[in-house]
């Protein structure tokens, strides 16, 4: 598991690298091919997917799929690669979930959910000997309690406007220090570019790494396929069900009355 934790992450260390160079100020055609390929090619050696007949039909319909926009470059075939990509990526590392919609929705959660994934796999880094659990494990005192300080100055600050002008003073100056930190770092760098590659990173992070709670397959392991009829003797009847009775309430009553 560790192992292939460490082949993720550096798969989607490089995928925003690639992300980078081939969508930075470019049009859609072969480089979305490409990513695909890479994509598909990571997704195939990660020990964690089965390699199922419906992974293997499903990355050739999403390869299909990049194909055509490279031939034809409509907005109907770049509609299709995105789906065939949404429902690759869902029947891959979801193979128990039936629905398309569902898979679409797995996938959607899987690339928004990111930032949780990623902190949960960076705990299990090894580098060597060296393990990076014991570095994070502090951060998560750190961040999380300044993410909940933020929101409730946000709060105080709309109901008292004494604390939010020394909020807004304060801000400012935080402000004016990360732009000069950031202005130094990147004063030979393009910072819409690391953006891009963030951006990138995320994303490819979000197609590549399973996210580790697997909702919706538990959702749809409790459901069943077949549609069963529950007759409730019990039930408040409505004003609709009282006009229906009222005029075939005979057909319905009937043994057979669902079949009518």
């Amino acid at each position: 598991m560790k192992t292939n934790t460490n082949y993720l992450l550096l798969s989607t260390f490089i995928g925003g690298i690639i992300f980078n160079l081939i969508f930075w100020s470019e049009r859609l055609a072969i480089n979305l091919l490409i990513y695909s390929l890479f994509v598909v090619t990571v997704t195939f050696f990660n020990k964690e997917v089965i390699k199922s007949t419906k992974f293997k039909w499903y990355a050739l319909g999403h390869l299909a799929a990049a194909i055509l926009v490279v031939i034809n470059n409509s907005n109907l075939s770049l509609a299709s690669y995105y789906i065939s990509l949404l429902l690759f990526v869902g029947f891959s590392h979801y193979q128990r979930i039936r629905s398309v919609w569902v898979a679409i929705m797995a996938t959607t959660l899987q690339v928004f959910a990111i930032p949780a994934t990623m902190f949960k796999r960076l705990s299990e880094l090894e580098i060597g000997n060296f393990k990076i659990r014991p570095v994070l494990r502090p951060l998560k005192y750190i961040i999380f309690p300044i993410i909940i300080v933020f929101i409730f100055i946000g709060i105080y600050s709309g109901a008292n406007k004494i604390f939010e002008k020394y909020a807004a003073e304060l801000g400012d100056h935080i402000a004016n220090v990360l732009a000069q930190f950031f202005g130094f770092l990147f004063n030979d760098l393009s910072l819409e570019r690391f953006i891009h590659f963030c951006m990138g990173l995320a994303l490819t992070g979000g197609l590549l790494i399973t996210f580790y709670e697997h909702v919706f397959e538990k959702i749809e392991a409790s459901l069943s396929d077949d549609l069963l009829r529950k007759k409730n003797k019990n039930r408040l009847k409505s004003i609709w069900s009282e006009i229906t009775h009222a005029f075939i309430g005979r057909v319905i009553s009937k043994k057979n009355g669902f079949k009518n």
